[in-house]
């Protein structure tokens, strides 16, 4: 076991990091080549570990032992040799493994999977197929531009934008629009999909809202396709 004042130090450490303690937690547990009690920290739902072993029979001794963010989530040990580490070098190396394993494997969790996205979120409206190589008819470029200018505005209702990125988001809209007339079906789709993502970015949104933003496409879709026989094109 550890001293208590050591494993909140370190939940403090986590804190001051600038990470969610609650992506955490700690608990007691015995490591396969040592006979004493470690504190183990775990970054919730993720294969990442950080043990902290007490060294010989000292409570001011230690040795560490983590999981490392690489192929297979390695486990590396330190010291190398039989050396042990006070507490300082302990949290020293605890915010190095935060800096260097845990960040980027936030990272990595969160950045969006653009193959998962477009099979959850295909875009597609019935009576539209966009696997034709072919122009689009203009009832079609119709139904799009008014699902364009719809979304539009649901964009200022939907999301806490300031003029300069509500700008942004209206000129990629607008290149949508402007491409049905020159652009084939199956082109137009990709850079729809390419456009959503680049206003995602460009918004600075992060997963949840890039998840509604699509979701916001996919709705109008759905809408518009049974409103198409009485359209308003804006």
């Amino acid at each position: 076991m550890i001293k208590k004042k050591y494993s909140n130090e370190l939940l403090s450490t986590i804190v001051e990091s600038g990470f969610n303690a609650n992506d955490f937690y700690g608990k007691s547990s015995f490591p396969r080549h040592s006979g004493h009690q470690c504190f183990e920290i775990l970054l919730q739902k993720s294969p990442l570990n950080f043990r902290i072993i007490p060294f010989g029979e000292s409570f001011e001794q230690f040795r560490l032992e983590y999981n490392v963010f690489a192929p297979g989530f390695g486990i590396e040990l330190y010291p190398k040799g039989g050396e042990s580490i006070v507490f300082e070098e302990v949290k020293k190396n605890f915010v190095w493994w935060l800096t260097n394993h845990v960040k980027p494997y936030i990272d990595e969790m969160e950045y969006p999977n653009y193959w998962t996205i477009l099979k959850s979120n295909p875009l597609g409206i019935a009576g539209i197929d966009f696997s034709k190589n072919e122009p689009f008819k203009e009832e079609e470029r119709k139904l799009l531009r008014a699902a364009l200018g719809e979304i539009k505005g649901l964009l200022k209702e939907n999301f806490d934008l300031n003029k300069q990125q509500y700008l942004t988001a209206e000129q990629k809209i607008h290149y949508l629009k402007e491409a049905l007339e020159r652009l084939n079906k199956t082109d137009w789709k990709g850079i729809l999909f390419t456009t959503i993502i680049t206003i995602s970015y460009d918004l600075a949104f992060n997963a949840e809202k890039r998840d509604k933003l699509f979701s916001l496409f996919s709705k109008v879709w759905s809408i518009l396709q049974a409103l198409s026989p009485h359209i308003e094109v804006p």
